[in-house]
C-alpha cells in the first residue's frame, strides 16, 4: 500500500452503496499527482443491482431499530461475498482494456447512522455503521482495500458524513461560476463549490429526506418499490396539514449537518400512515404530500444560501432527479 501512495499514477475501483440500497456503484479513478497537488480522471463506471432478496434483507435490517447482532454479522458476510464478486468482474473487464487495478476503496452499506453526540459512561459519544467485509474483496481480487471512511471522519471530529466534499470540489468546481449540486437519493443533500478562485469555502451538509419516504410509501400502499415519474404523486393531491406535521419533525431545524434512515425511514412512515387516516388521505394523497415534504426540506436547507451567494442553477444528481414531479415541485419553490 506504501507503494501505491507513493507512486506518482494509480488507478483505483471506488465501491459505494446508498440509504436506498438499490445497486451497488462501481467507479474505477486515476489519480495523478504532482509535487504541491493531484488530479482526479474518472475512467469507467457500472453497478450492480441487488437481488431482491439482498435488498429486502438490507433494508429490514437498516430499518430495525434492535436488529440481532447474528443478522448483521451474517449481512456482512453476505455484502461482503457480493461486493467481491461484482468488483472482481468489473476489474476483469478494465484489465482487458490494458488498465491494472492498483486498489480497491468500498464505503460498504450504512445500516446505522447516529450523528448527535449524547453523554455516555462519561464521554460525548456519536457513531455510523457500515458493513460489507473488506476482508471478502481483498481476498477474492488479492488487492489492497480501503474502507471505513466514515469512522475515520467520527474519529476526526465529524459526524461521519458528509465525507465526499473535498473530492466534489476537485472534481467538479470551475473557475466560470459557483455551483450548487443537489444529490436526491434515500436522503437529500447539497454541495456548494465556489469558485476556483474565490476564497469561499465549501459546504455540504443533508437536507434531509430524498427519495426514502416515497419509495417506503410505495412499498406499503401500492405493493411497488418506487413511483416512476413520479405518476403516483402528481395524481394526488398535498395536504398542507399533514405537511405541516411532517414539518415539526423538519432535520433543518436540528445542529447536525447529517441524518438517515433512524429519523426518516419505516417509523416516521408509520406516523405519516397513522396522520394520514385521520385527514381522510388517499393513498395517492400521502405520497404527493410527502414528496412535497422532500422538495420543502431542500428549500428550507438551501433557499437562503442561494440568494445570498447569487446562484443561478442547480445541479440535480441521484436517482430522485429522475421523479418528475419531485423535480417540478423543487423548481416552484425557487
Amino acid at each position: 500500500m506504501l507503494n501505491i501512495l507513493k507512486s506518482k499514477k494509480c488507478l483505483l475501483v471506488g465501491l459505494n452503496s446508498g440509504t436506498s440500497a438499490d445497486a451497488l456503484d462501481m467507479a474505477a479513478v486515476e489519480i495523478t499527482r504532482s509535487r504541491n497537488s493531484y488530479s482526479l480522471k474518472f475512467i469507467s463506471g457500472t453497478e450492480k443491482k441487488y437481488p431482491s432478496q439482498l435488498k429486502n434483507e438490507i433494508l429490514k435490517i437498516a430499518d430495525d431499530k434492535n436488529p440481532s447482532i447474528d443478522d448483521i454479522i451474517q449481512l456482512d458476510n453476505l455484502l461482503g461475498q457480493f461486493y467481491s464478486k461484482a468488483v472482481k468482474s468489473f476489474i476483469t473487464k478494465l484489465q482487458k482494456k490494458n488498465m491494472i487495478v492498483d486498489a480497491v476503496a468500498s464505503h460498504g452499506q450504512t445500516i446505522r447512522h447516529l450523528p448527535k453526540r449524547i453523554k455516555k459512561l462519561g464521554s460525548k459519544v456519536n457513531g455510523t455503521l457500515q458493513i460489507g467485509s473488506a476482508e471478502f474483496i481483498t481476498q477474492h481480487t488479492m488487492l489492497p482495500v480501503v474502507s471505513d471512511f466514515r469512522q475515520a471522519d467520527i474519529a476526526r471530529g465529524g459526524e461521519g458524513a458528509p465525507i465526499t466534499t473535498p473530492a466534489m470540489y476537485k472534481m467538479c468546481a470551475d473557475s466560470k461560476e459557483e455551483k450548487m449540486i443537489i444529490n436526491i437519493g434515500g436522503m437529500s443533500n447539497y454541495f456548494y463549490l465556489p469558485k476556483r478562485s474565490s476564497q469561499d469555502k465549501t459546504i455540504a451538509q443533508d437536507c434531509g429526506p430524498g427519495n426514502v419516504l416515497s419509495d417506503l410509501l410505495m412499498r406499503k400502499l401500492f405493493d411497488k418499490q418506487f413511483d416512476k415519474n413520479g405518476k403516483i404523486a402528481r395524481s394526488g393531491k398535498i395536504s398542507k396539514r399533514l405537511l405541516t406535521i411532517l414539518m415539526a419533525d423538519s432535520f433543518s431545524s436540528q445542529k447536525e449537518k447529517s441524518t438517515g434512515r433512524e429519523q426518516y425511514g419505516k417509523h416516521m412512515v408509520s406516523s405519516i400512515i397513522k396522520n394520514s387516516k385521520k385527514l381522510k388521505l388517499s393513498s395517492a394523497d400521502i405520497v404527493a404530500s410527502s414528496v412535497e415534504f422532500t422538495a420543502f426540506s431542500i428549500f428550507q436547507s438551501i433557499g437562503k444560501l442561494i440568494h445570498r451567494k447569487k446562484i443561478e442553477k442547480l445541479y440535480l444528481t441521484g436517482g430522485g432527479r429522475k421523479n418528475i414531479f419531485l423535480v417540478a415541485r423543487i423548481q416552484s419553490y425557487f
